[in-house]
């Protein structure tokens, strides 16, 4: 299934298996080249808070740019 990529543990307690937090609404370089190993051959989900939407989409931009190369 799919892996969602959250801002904090307690996001990832109500999403279950399959999810990771950054503490925070900031991924570093590493931390993107992780979740996209982490993730190979499955769908990525950004799901940051609502407050975060520009961030998301940064984020959501960066690792399909990594996914490609």
């Amino acid at each position: 299934g799919p892996v969602a990529v959250c801002e904090g543990p307690t996001d990832v307690w109500r999403f279950g298996k399959g999810a990771v937090a950054l503490f925070g609404n900031h991924a570093s370089d590493y931390q993107v080249r992780l979740l996209c190993r982490l993730a190979a051959g499955r769908p990525l989900v950004v799901a940051l808070d609502g407050e975060a939407r520009d961030e998301a989409e940064a984020l959501a931009a960066r690792l399909r740019e990594v996914r490609r190369a």
